[in-house]
């Protein structure tokens, strides 16, 4: 019992001592206001970079492809046209957005999707209603004074409309990918530094530590 008693309090002694010229080396080594090492960077890429010449190139094919598949169904009996034209509309639809979709932007791609399908839904309405009012200006003479002109504008304003939102989503899907391709790279900076601190026998400390940033 009095053996055992002695080697617990001789170990706990060292342990006491251990700990304490610890302490002692980490307040002797580390200065009071950082530490010597230099900053540490990490680059880091997370994935294969995209091409937004390859972009581009998707959403014209697609769009070119959509048009291709409208055009050769009118050259289709009845029921198959018909369903080849609606596959073409919608493809042709999707296709301007499809480098948003490589880019990984998929939520601005689907926004700009339902944009330009009210757009051609308007400029469809303004063509069928032009139709019908110049068959009646033809029967009429014009004495019905109907709205033939307005409709006209209406229908070259959403062609015009449409294509120019087309054109920007051609361009604005290698822009999203050339940000993708930024957004790889993540530079993290280490930063060995140290803090004074005060315990409770209101004497001084030195705590080593990290400071850690990151260039995104």
């Amino acid at each position: 019992m009095f053996m055992h008693h002695n080697f617990r309090n001789s170990l706990c002694a060292t342990v006491v001592v251990v700990a304490i010229a610890f302490s002692s080396s980490v307040q002797a080594k580390t200065p009071s206001n950082s530490l010597e090492n230099q900053p540490t960077q990490v680059t880091a890429y997370e994935d294969e970079t995209k091409s937004a010449v390859a972009a581009v190139l998707m959403s014209v094919a697609t769009t070119m492809g959509g048009f291709g598949l409208m055009t050769a169904s009118t050259n289709l009996d009845d029921g198959s046209g018909q369903m080849v034209g609606l596959l073409g509309l919608g493809v042709y639809l999707v296709g301007p957005s499809v480098g948003q979709m490589y880019a990984g932007k998929h939520g601005k791609a689907w926004a700009h999707i339902g944009i330009r399908g009210a757009t051609l839904g308007l400029t469809m309405a303004c063509v069928a209603a032009f139709a019908r009012s110049a068959v009646d200006d033809f029967f009429t003479d014009g004495s019905n004074n109907n709205r033939t002109g307005d409709y006209l504008i209406g229908m070259y304003g959403g062609m015009i409309a449409y294509t120019g939102l087309m054109v920007w989503d051609f361009v604005d899907g290698a822009m999203q990918t050339n940000k993708y391709n930024a957004s790889l790279e993540e530079t993290w900076s280490v930063q060995p530094t140290a803090m004074n601190a005060i315990d409770n026998k209101n004497q001084r400390r030195v705590l080593p530590g990290l400071v850690l940033s990151a260039s995104f």
